[in-house]
């Protein structure tokens, strides 16, 4: 890549960090929280809760209830990103919506209206599990984009 000043290289690093995070990043993140929820959420085992159990169809590790939101804040120089990534699964029913009135990924991490499940909280384990390779990820992510 051949530049004609700063500002066109910071400008063309950004574009490819922003389609990084909104796409490897996104979907690697993602990947780690369905795996925490394997460890965390799904371990537990009792029959009464099968039938509520939607996983990746429909439940909390399906992808399109892994709902991303990346933004960008410019401070001065800097430039900060924060992908946030919040569990957005609906319940079974209405009629548990209404009686708890919190989502059910917050259900799940304070252990509300879980069949006797207990808090099982997978998304702090999840970023901390996450940070440990965000940096390397992030890099290869821009090898692969020519920088």
């Amino acid at each position: 890549m051949d530049f004609s000043s700063v500002a066109e290289y910071q400008g063309t690093l950004i574009h490819a960090i922003e389609g990084a995070m909104t796409h490897e990043i996104e979907r690697s993140v993602q990947e780690t929280i369905q795996e925490v929820m394997d460890e965390n959420v799904y371990s537990y085992k009792r029959e009464e809760l099968d039938p509520y159990r939607r996983k990746k169809q429909g439940g909390l590790q399906d992808r399109a209830n892994l709902t991303p939101k990346l933004t960008t804040t410019y401070i001065g120089d800097s430039l900060e990103m924060t992908l946030i990534i919040e569990a957005t699964a609906p319940w079974q029913t209405s009629e548990d919506a209404q009686k708890t009135g919190i989502p059910l990924g917050e259900a799940v991490e304070i252990g509300e209206e879980m069949h006797g499940a207990g808090a099982r909280p997978f998304m702090e384990d999840a970023e901390e599990k996450y940070e440990e390779r965000f940096a390397n990820e992030l890099k290869h992510q821009l090898v692969l984009r020519g920088f």
